[in-house]
């Protein structure tokens, strides 16, 4: 535990601060007819990451992605680091300012798949759940929940982010008749989509990952979790310890962001282990 402690921290044995991001960029900035053209798309996220000056960032969708091209790319936000999990489909990623040493690229039993690493001395898991079946989800979700038993019982800070294609139930409260309409209006029309269970949203996704001891670290900050049509289904989720040092959290939302792709980011600012 000292190591991993001495790890997280900076000169002087201070708490070293971390900005965390999770970005679901649509498709590796394919050209998309309902938003600008996927250069214009790169060029605008590369900006804003740059601006941000992250220190990890967790990608979904990196469709044509390998890891160089990653690599090379991060280098524009001064990352020199970069994995992914594997060389087609619907790939996920990270970035980081510091050395990635990768635990597992996993795709057995999961839609997407996920990666784990441990960067800055903090276990990371990027992942993209199932937009289809709320059944899948529960079994990726358990999958991603032992991993986490694992880092926790050797005392070691995680962090699990992505798109989790799933509601949370801290944020049962702004169901809305209407979302629960369309949800159901898509399980109907599309035999390979099942997204209610029994005609209701499921929570045992993410309560899964909650009961496993990770904390949901936008909750504390929420201002909404529903914007439009849409509600919340990107996540950075951390471990107790860690998830108590953050000092701000955001969803964001800003219009902007809806020319960029059809999910918005989440940052996360943590103060760092003591």
């Amino acid at each position: 535990f000292v190591l991993i402690v001495y790890s997280v921290l900076g000169c002087g044995g201070s708490p070293q601060p971390i900005r965390v991001i999770s970005y679901n960029i649509l498709e590796g900035f394919e050209t998309d007819k309902t938003m600008p053209n996927g250069i214009t798309r790169k060029k605008a996220v590369s900006d804003w990451l740059c601006e941000q000056q992250p220190d990890i960032v967790g990608f979904q969708e990196l469709n044509g992605y390998s890891e160089e091209k990653l690599q090379g790319e991060a280098a524009q936000w001064d990352h020199a680091y970069a994995a992914t999990n594997k060389t087609r489909g619907y790939i996920v990623g990270i970035t980081s300012r510091y050395p990635i040493d990768v635990i597992e690229k996993r795709m057995a039993g999961m839609h997407h798949g996920l990666i784990h690493v441990r960067t800055n001395g903090i276990d990371v898991i990027v992942t993209h759940f199932s937009p289809f079946q709320w059944s899948v989800r529960n079994k990726e979700a358990a999958i991603v929940a032992e991993k986490v038993k694992a880092c926790l019982q050797n005392n070691q800070p995680v962090i699990v982010m992505g798109d989790l294609n799933a509601n949370s139930p801290q944020d049962a409260d702004l169901v809305t008749e209407d979302y629960l309409r369309r949800r159901k209006a898509s399980d109907e029309r599309y035999d390979h989509v099942q997204n209610l269970e029994d005609g209701k949203l499921s929570f045992t996704c993410l309560q899964t990952l909650l009961d496993c001891g990770l904390l949901d670290v936008y909750a504390p900050w929420k201002e909404n979790s529903q914007t439009g049509h849409r509600m919340r289904i990107d996540y950075i989720l951390a471990s107790r310890d860690l998830a108590k040092t953050v000092h701000k959290a955001s969803w964001l939302v800003q219009a902007k962001f809806k020319d960029y792709s059809d999910h918005y980011p989440v940052l996360a600012d943590f103060s760092g282990l003591h």
